[in-house]
């Protein structure tokens, strides 16, 4: 995970609202077609959303590399205006996401939003 576009500095603790980017690099790919899923799981376990990609190398030995801008669920408007809080409590604490290519789980990682 980085705070940046630029993929230079790993994070794993964020504030809420702060921006966030999950890099994902697979590399030496056989030529064909690709599925690439990523699970957002919140801090009670439950999937919050979903990234779906879809990726066929056009040569042998092909990389697959992209920056992922995560988004994190926000209040609607109505409760925004009764709260007062963009968040919910629900935001905050330890998040985990899993990486599977076409169904298989290939990587794992953790983030922190305070």
């Amino acid at each position: 995970m980085y705070g940046t576009k630029k993929i230079a500095e790993e994070k794993s603790d964020f504030l809420a609202g702060e921006k966030m980017y999950c890099h994902l690099y697979c590399g030496s790919l056989p030529e064909k077609n690709y599925s690439i899923t990523i699970d957002w799981i919140d801090p009670f376990g439950a999937v919050q959303g979903q990234t779906v990609d879809q990726y066929a190398p056009s040569s042998p030995n092909g990389i697959y590399q992209k920056l992922f801008k995560v988004n994190l669920p926000k209040n609607g408007h109505v409760n925004r205006m009764l709260t007062g809080r963009k968040y919910s409590d629900d935001l905050y604490g330890s998040w985990k996401y899993y990486v599977y290519l076409n169904g298989k789980r290939v990587a794992e990682g953790a983030f922190t939003v305070h």
